[in-house]
């Protein structure tokens, strides 16, 4: 009787262990995923705080500095990123409007081909830039632009019902978090004064004007 009772024993445990080995229990999860599915790296830049979208372009309501400082780009498509500028006076309220397409009409600079970005810079009061950036870093970034590849920004002013080129730098892109990154497209706004509005248009390649 006892080697009998014994033997089921050992039986019922083989099976046990078949069991297991048979696939009963969940597989390991693979390395780097969750329960909510495999984590991916983020693939554009985040959006400005308070931005609004449309089907034309995002827009967002930002402050300027006296000292100068870092403004958001508001994200369109997988286009934004940081803008700096130099020091404003007066300080006060700036709105930032994004597009991929010229949904405003402002007439671009002749001879350059297609913009791949337009950012309108437009303060509240009127404002005059200082003579340098007093921050670094950052830039216009997304997964168009390539690193190492060359691009041009064009910057143009609103007064008295027109618009009037004022100048153009030229910068490579670096490689980013998302993307490559145009920096110093700030630089156009140095010593800017008397205009309402600013716009600059983003070109991919080299077309004339000073490094950034």
């Amino acid at each position: 009787m006892f080697a009998m009772r014994k033997s089921a024993i050992t039986l019922l445990s083989l099976a046990m262990l078949a069991g297991c080995a048979s696939g009963s229990q969940p597989p390991l999860a693979p390395i780097g995923s969750s329960s909510a599915g495999v984590l991916l790296p983020d693939t554009t830049p985040p959006a400005c705080k308070g931005q609004k979208k449309t089907k034309q372009y995002a827009s967002a309501n930002e402050t300027l500095s006296g000292k100068g400082g870092s403004l958001c780009i508001p994200l369109f498509g997988v286009l934004g990123g940081t803008l700096s500028y130099p020091g404003a006076k007066p300080s006060g309220k700036v709105t930032l409007t994004s597009s991929t397409t010229d949904y405003a009409n402002v007439p671009p600079p002749k001879g350059s081909g297609s913009p791949i970005f337009y950012l309108n810079v437009a303060p509240a009061n009127g404002t005059t830039f200082g003579p340098k950036l007093t921050t670094g870093g950052g830039g216009l970034t997304g997964s168009k632009i390539k690193a190492k590849s060359t691009y041009t920004g064009y910057l143009e002013g609103y007064k008295f019902g027109f618009w009037y080129a004022i100048n153009s730098c030229y910068n490579i892109a670096q490689a980013g978090k998302y993307g490559g990154v145009i920096g110093g497209l700030g630089t156009l706004l140095k010593n800017q004064t008397g205009y309402s509005a600013y716009e600059i248009f983003v070109y991919a390649g080299q077309y004339g004007g000073t490094k950034c």
